[in-house]
């Protein structure tokens, strides 16, 4: 139970800081209108789910 919940906030950690990273380049740049940002926001969310998805994988084939 305790390996289930810290795979799950690795996946978070991993999720806001893609959604995040995203956000300072696009702000960086001066591309981000309001759309723009919620749309980006699910985008970087996304990215980080499937980032940490795979890596959970990996970690627990490697055990």
């Amino acid at each position: 139970m305790k390996k289930k919940w810290s795979g799950i906030l690795k996946a978070i950690i991993i999720l806001s800081m893609c959604a995040l990273a995203e956000i300072i380049i696009l702000n960086a740049i001066g591309k981000l209108q309001l759309l723009d940002k919620v749309i980006y926001l699910n985008g970087g969310a996304l990215a980080g789910v499937i980032l940490s998805t795979i890596f959970i994988k990996k970690k627990t084939k490697e055990k």
